[in-house]
């Protein structure tokens, strides 16, 4: 059985990553947090990192 590497696209010698969470899913998280959610449960239910949630909702309270 032959054993092929999986191919990356590489363009101009800089590799593309898809963002995970876009600006709308940010602004959702948000409103779950305004509506009591915990941060620990929206970050095992989306996929977040638990410190990102934390700053970003510390910047949200801040600047709105």
């Amino acid at each position: 059985m032959k054993w092929t590497p999986k191919v990356r696209q590489k363009t101009f010698g800089v590799y593309f990553m898809r963002k995970k969470h876009d600006h709308s899913a940010l602004l959702k998280y948000m409103q779950m947090l305004e509506d009591g959610y915990s941060i620990r449960f929206i970050s095992s239910k989306y996929g977040i990192n638990c410190n990102r949630l934390s700053k970003l909702w510390l910047l949200y309270q801040e600047e709105g």
